[in-house]
């Protein structure tokens, strides 16, 4: 503190107090008047306020934005909102299945399958890794086409290789080609073998493999197709159609449907709102309501919790809207959410529900940004108290900041 405050505080006003006392006490041995004061608990319990007021503090801004964050589950004009949310249910999960974007219109389609997309895969006879080099000794080349690409290979066959170092040859120039077609060696005990296969499926990644110079193709039997490449084959609604993967998509690419395996059966692709993901959405947007409005019960010693009642406004204006949809408001002020009602009454009014969830969010984000907006501080009870002339006005123990201490004169140190 500084000197020229003391001196707004004579020695007589701070020890005179106790002068008339002392003189009444009744003691044995002499005792000197207590005079001097000393702030170290007084700081100590500042720094504990200030502790406890930031924590406060910080869980009102996260609790808030949390409830925020819940609430903008169901503004329509966000694109991937609960409210806009949409699942695909297939009647064969193990044939196929479908995603579904945001805001696609619900719909059923009836799928076939009928065939799977391939890619073409070439493999070499098994043979002991060890086996002699069926490949010529010398310098060999061969071509690799896709469709109208084709590509001259080369590898060098020395007299001193076995089987599995010429497959290994092979397999390198192979994926050194950059065409769509990886080679890899499979091993079984000590036996080998060479596959060669597109990366891609449908009819048009087929390719051919041919000796050039030397007979390398030949030799290690690559000229065959073990499996052909092939378009899937489907039909959606009864019309037959064809796709070079096991994927397609339909609505303008809002439904993308993936084929796993022929089925027999037609398969029913479902498109629809997500309705559970809205419900747990409800639930979390209660439970965060109800957390804030606990919070600040708690912390209202801490908190100037008059400024924050808006959020329990909101819900009490909210609250015939909600009432239909099973959403009411308790007599403490939290929020309940019956289940069952709740269902039965969204699968009968999803666009009222909507609608009254919009505006009942739209006023808890207005509320807390306008929250985030304002310095934290001045949520705080000391912030009100500092600006009073009474020192006393205080009900909580932040009424011990050193301003009031100061007005009062009572906390003084000779030291000073």
């Amino acid at each position: 503190m500084r000197l020229d405050r003391v001196n707004h505080t004579p020695f007589s006003h701070r020890v005179g107090r106790y002068h008339f006392q002392m003189a009444q006490a009744r003691l044995n041995t002499p005792v000197e008047p207590v005079f001097t004061y000393s702030l170290q608990p007084f700081y100590a319990r500042q720094q504990e306020w200030v502790t406890e007021l930031s924590h406060s503090l910080s869980r009102l801004y996260r609790f808030s934005a949390e409830l925020d964050e819940a609430a903008r589950e169901f503004d329509p004009a966000r694109k991937n909102s609960a409210v806009n949310k949409r699942m695909a249910m297939s009647s064969h999960p193990e044939a196929a299945t479908a995603n579904a974007l945001p805001e696609t219109v619900s719909a059923t389609y009836e799928l076939s399958v009928y065939k799977l997309a391939t890619g073409q895969t070439n493999r070499s006879p098994w043979g002991h890794r060890d086996a002699s080099n069926p490949v010529q000794a010398g310098h060999q080349e061969f071509t690799l086409s896709i469709g109208e690409q084709e590509k001259i290979l080369t590898l060098y066959s020395a007299p001193s290789d076995t089987y599995g170092s010429v497959l290994r040859r092979m397999a390198a120039a192979i994926n050194q080609s950059q065409m769509g077609v990886t080679a890899r060696m499979e091993t079984n005990h000590e036996q080998q073998s060479l596959v060669v296969q597109t990366t891609l499926t449908g009819a048009k990644q087929a390719f051919t493999l041919r000796d050039r110079v030397g007979n390398s193709i030949r030799a290690l039997g690559l000229q065959q197709a073990e499996t052909p490449a092939g378009d899937a084959e489907f039909s959606l609604n009864h019309l037959r159609q064809h796709s070079q993967t096991n994927q397609f998509t339909i609505e303008n690419g809002q439904v993308r449907v993936s084929l796993h395996q022929v089925s027999r059966e037609p398969i029913r692709i479902e498109i629809a709102r997500d309705t559970d993901h809205l419900l747990q959405q409800s639930k979390t947007l209660v439970h965060r309501y109800n957390r804030l409005l606990a919070f600040l019960n708690e912390h209202q010693d801490v908190l100037a919790t008059q400024k924050l009642d808006t959020f329990q406004r909101v819900a009490r204006a909210a609250e015939g809207r909600l009432r239909p949809f099973g959403i009411e408001l308790l007599s403490n002020g939290e929020l309940s959410l019956n289940e069952s009602a709740w269902r039965e009454a969204v699968d009968m009014d999803y666009v009222g529900f909507t609608d009254a969830m919009k505006g009942l969010t739209r006023q808890f984000r207005e509320e807390t940004l306008q929250l985030q907006k304002a310095p934290l501080g001045s949520y705080s009870r000391s912030h009100e108290e500092t600006q009073s002339d009474n020192p006393y006005i205080s009900q909580s123990w932040s009424s011990l900041h050193y301003l009031y201490t100061a007005k009062t004169g009572l906390i003084l140190d000779l030291l000073w």
